[in-house]
């Protein structure tokens, strides 16, 4: 389980990805421009059928590349691109990434934090705090932030009960 302190270090580093690579977060378009991100740092992004169906994303940072599943909603594949942005950002000494659709408790204590790390910048990036926050108090619509911000709505969901919108 992450920390609070934890937790508050990668709100930051979403905030400052977004504000190096896409501008002032208040004056950006929905949802999150993650090809302008991937294309400025570098990476190249894939589709891929794999082979083993457990797999949603790769990321391999000696080639420069990202994969997602050809196969999955855009929604799960905005969220498995920022999911190895994650990587990326937050550990940059990791040099491959594979993404599994299973949960966390599936792999090593040190692997479980990472993916969880992860996994929370994904949410955070994909769906910035501030922007979420100013969306729901315009709309209060768990539909319409998951449409808005082009995530599931079970990923809307999420974000909104982690950042005790709801």
């Amino acid at each position: 389980m992450l920390g609070q302190n934890r937790i508050n270090e990668i709100e930051q580093v979403t905030r400052k990805v977004i504000g190096d690579y896409l501008g002032d977060p208040a004056n950006i378009s929905l949802p999150i421009d993650i090809a302008t991100i991937l294309k400025k740092i570098g990476l190249k992004l894939y589709s891929a059928n794999f082979d083993d169906q457990t797999v949603a994303g790769v990321y391999d940072k000696n080639k420069k590349e990202v994969y997602v599943d050809a196969n999955d909603l855009k929604t799960r594949q905005l969220f498995t691109i920022a999911h190895e942005l994650g990587h990326y950002f937050l550990h940059p000494d990791k040099s491959t990434d594979v993404f599994y659709r299973h949960t966390a408790n599936q792999f090593d204590e040190k692997d479980a934090s990472n993916e969880q790390e992860a996994n929370w910048f994904a949410a955070s990036l994909v769906m910035p705090k501030e922007i979420v926050e100013r969306v729901w108090n315009e709309e209060k619509d768990e539909k319409l932030i998951s449409a808005r911000f082009g995530v599931s709505l079970s990923a809307a969901h999420w974000r909104l009960k982690n950042l005790n919108i709801l």
